[in-house]
């Protein structure tokens, strides 16, 4: 009976290693499971392409880091349109589930990303995490070297002035008075834009409008107010701006105007 009595204990520590050895948080699974990415998995820089629906591709660069035990994660996105010179910067904030990433950018589109491999892919949406029906691109991101660093913004505060002139036949000439609003070394402005025609003094619009600028190269709309979005891109040298002008998008191939305007 004394030989029985210590056999039991020897066996429940026996079986309390074993259990231990499977329990939650050991980093182990059952067979053809899949082990959870911790987030270690996502620190550093990642590199790929977005794919828009509108048939826009750009560059992505995106910096992550994250400080345990936090699920918060900080980081970097920078955007380049592959056949353009227009850049973009943006600090984000992020989640990490342990399978999926979610941020979203200030102008409202949410970033859906399942880490797998060693491999972000995701899709965009407007204001919308888990939502692939409403998707309006997508991008596949692996780790790689930095992208382009966030450019020294260009100083567009003031009152420009000048001329655009329609393309296509018939074109028009229009006065242009462009009045801005930006905050010392930032990235976002906002301000009006108005046109008039030479020998019309009856003819007026005026439009109310928001932009960014990376580097020398900017772009701004209208705020949507109108029944038509009017969008407007180009560069700035000095003081002196050079832009082109379209109904359907940033740096679009229907463009409707050009415009050089002087501060």
């Amino acid at each position: 009976m004394a030989s029985r009595k210590k056999l039991i204990p020897l066996l429940l520590a026996l079986a309390l290693i074993g259990a231990g050895c499977s329990m939650p948080g050991s980093g182990t699974t059952e067979a053809g499971g899949e082990v959870q990415a911790g987030m270690a998995d996502l620190t550093g820089t990642w590199t790929g392409t977005l794919i828009e629906t509108s048939d826009v591709n750009r560059t992505i660069t995106l910096t992550i880091s994250h400080s345990p035990p936090s699920d918060e994660i900080a980081g970097h996105l920078n955007l380049t349109l592959v056949a353009g010179t227009l850049t973009e910067d943006y600090d984000i904030t992020a989640t990490f589930d342990g399978a999926t990433l979610r941020f979203a950018d200030p102008r409202g589109l949410s970033y859906t990303a399942t880490y797998a491999g060693g491999t972000l892919t995701g899709y965009i949406a407007w204001g919308c995490y888990d939502c692939p029906d409403q998707s309006v691109g997508t991008f596949t991101l692996s780790r790689g070297a930095a992208g382009p660093q966030p450019a020294t913004v260009a100083d567009l505060n003031g009152t420009w002035t000048g001329s655009m002139v329609e393309t296509g036949e018939g074109a028009r000439t229009f006065n242009v008075t462009l009045i801005i609003t930006q905050e010392a070394g930032s990235s976002e402005f906002y301000g009006s834009i108005e046109f008039t025609q030479p020998g019309l003094s009856d003819f007026w619009e005026f439009y109310l409008i928001t932009g960014t600028v990376s580097g020398s190269a900017f772009q701004y709309h209208d705020s949507g107010t109108e029944a038509i979005t009017h969008y407007f891109w180009g560069s700035v040298s000095g003081n002196t701006m050079t832009a082109q002008a379209s109904f359907n998008g940033y740096e679009a191939a229907d463009v409707y105007g050009t415009f050089t305007l002087n501060r």
